[in-house]
């Protein structure tokens, strides 16, 4: 497991990723995926996703900071942003590639990534009502293309005393963590 520690603001948290983990970025592009759908690059496949659909515009509207964290981790590596941002889709990413492929190049896939196209991580919540503090579990249903590669990231936003840690992979602003507010 990669350990990494980031500190600033979303920006600067997204580029001291970038710039830490840019060796092992291009693993976690998915190639294999981008030529079953006959393009020659993941950044052609990223840019139609984005233009297909209104994920990028949802993101900025709800979520400014994380499409902040997002470009500096673009920035960091020296990647395009379009296809660091399309590599945050894991679950709109899962219906939306299964909507594209034919039925062929949906087996090629499963394949590939030795998994089935109702693979979902489970979750589970539970709400301490007497201190306030909630407890939260969710396993990781991913292919065998994302071991060796799983990143603890320890992060603190110095203007909000926030601090955390989650669990991701290059390029991945984080999949599952934990906080000192509760959150």
């Amino acid at each position: 497991m990669i350990y990494l520690e980031t500190e600033g603001s979303a920006y600067e948290r997204g580029k001291i990723h970038g710039e830490a983990l840019k060796e092992h970025i291009p693993r976690m592009m998915f190639k294999e995926i981008t030529r079953h759908f006959g393009y020659k690059s993941y950044d052609l496949f990223a840019k139609d996703t984005l233009d297909e659909t209104n994920f990028l515009s949802a993101a900025k509207k709800w979520t400014p900071d994380l499409v902040d964290e997002i470009q500096g981790i673009a920035d960091g590596a020296k990647f395009d942003f379009n296809s660091i941002f399309v590599r945050q889709l894991i679950g709109e990413m899962s219906w939306y590639w299964i909507l594209r492929a034919s039925k062929v190049n949906l087996r090629k896939l499963k394949d590939i990534f030795k998994t089935t196209s109702n693979q979902e991580c489970t979750a589970l919540g539970v709400f301490d009502q007497a201190q306030d503090h909630p407890i939260i579990a969710q396993n990781a249903d991913n292919s065998i293309g994302w071991v060796g590669v799983e990143t603890l990231n320890h992060a603190k936003d110095p203007e909000s005393s926030m601090e955390w840690y989650h669990i991701g992979y290059p390029a991945l602003i984080g999949i599952y963590g934990m906080n000192n507010c509760s959150i």
